[in-house]
């Protein structure tokens, strides 16, 4: 893959870039996990700002969420790394229980002296083993400050600009400079499709339609196959740079959770089981604890006011009667609150159907 390119952004030709419209589909749960001082909290405060719609859970050592239920009740994963720090062998013992997922690397502090976005997404090959492309160039103004990301497959310029995001049209230089590298990733695309029909056009000299090479990006990157580097960086003298694209990647390239099955369970005797169904019968997972209780999201079935349950936590079992202090019910790929207080890991499921999660296992498909 070749280097990213970094030049000087034309500031002409302004379009002012609408704000981003809440999705309508059930709500997605990502996970941020990260090294310590990635800014993994400060750029999950800025995700649930800009995208309320999308769950965003903190798993650094500052919150009440538990890292491991929170990765096994997730849709997607979010690795935050510093452009100054690199990976740390926290992320690198992690992998394996996040692998199956959709997972996106964010570099943040990407504004910051020697900064390189190429270099940190070499720094994640070499360290999980795994190649990655950056979809989107950084590019730097004339003061050589850091301004926004040239998208290398939608042919714009992203710009964060005092008054907001704007689109900028490329010209020439930019598509010449980027040629090379777009040619690089559109063969990765190609490959990953399977598309026999499309391979054949490439062949002959055809190119390929820009939304259908999106569509090949969103697409791998939602079945695990392709994983890509994002780069941002927080409150800079224009704002909060690159935000807006990582919450696009998450919303375009993450399957709901009933998009896929529960995770592996396994009976009190500890056999396994087959997984449960979205309508089978209820399974919760705690997430950790706040203020208001238990943090829980359902995985299968509905949870409602008054639901008898049983709290599984390790090889104990207690029946009790709780309470969601939303006071309704909540489906599978809810989160939502509950009485009493349990510990983070526990399985809330059917008193006739004691079942646990087993803590890391992937999601079957």
């Amino acid at each position: 893959m070749r280097g990213t390119f970094d030049g000087v952004l034309p500031v002409r030709r302004r379009v002012r870039k609408a704000a981003p419209v809440p999705t309508a589909h059930a709500p997605l749960c990502i996970a941020l996990i990260g090294s310590s001082g990635a800014g993994v909290t400060a750029l999950a405060g800025k995700l649930v700002a800009h995208r309320p719609d999308i769950t965003w859970l903190d798993t650094s050592n500052s919150t009440s969420l538990a890292l491991m239920p929170c990765l096994v009740a997730s849709d997607g994963v979010l690795v935050v790394m510093s452009a100054s720090q690199g990976l740390d062998s926290h992320i690198f013992d992690l992998w394996e229980s996040v692998a199956h997922l959709p997972t996106t690397v964010v570099v943040t502090h990407l504004d910051q002296p020697r900064a390189d976005l190429d270099e940190s997404a070499a720094i994640v090959r070499r360290v999980l083993g795994f190649d990655v492309l950056i979809p989107y160039l950084p590019i730097h103004d004339e003061d050589n400050q850091l301004a926004g990301f040239l998208d290398v497959l939608g042919d714009v310029i992203h710009v964060q600009e005092l008054d907001g995001p704007h689109d900028l049209p490329t010209d020439d230089e930019h598509r010449a400079l980027t040629e090379g590298y777009r040619d690089d990733v559109i063969d990765l695309l190609v490959a990953e499709s399977a598309d026999d029909e499309v391979v054949a056009s490439l062949l002959a000299g055809d190119g390929v339609e820009t939304s259908r090479l999106q569509t090949w990006l969103y697409d791998g990157i939602r079945a695990a196959r392709i994983h890509v580097v994002l780069g941002c960086a927080l409150d800079t003298s224009r704002g909060d740079i690159g935000l807006d694209l990582i919450a696009a990647c998450v919303a375009h390239a993450t399957p709901t959770w009933t998009d896929h099955d529960t995770p592996v369970l396994m009976t009190l005797d500890g056999d396994p089981t087959e997984p449960l169904k979205q309508t089978a019968t209820s399974v919760a997972l705690v997430l950790g604890n706040d203020e208001q209780g238990s943090i829980v999201r359902v995985l299968a079935g509905t949870v409602g006011d008054g639901q008898d349950m049983v709290a599984v936590i390790g090889v104990e079992e207690q029946t009790y009667v709780f309470t969601l202090m939303t006071g309704g019910s909540a489906s599978a790929g809810d989160i939502v609150h509950i009485t009493p207080e349990l510990a983070a890991g526990a399985t809330l499921c059917d008193p006739a159907c004691p079942v646990t999660v087993v803590s890391g296992g992937p999601h079957l498909s």
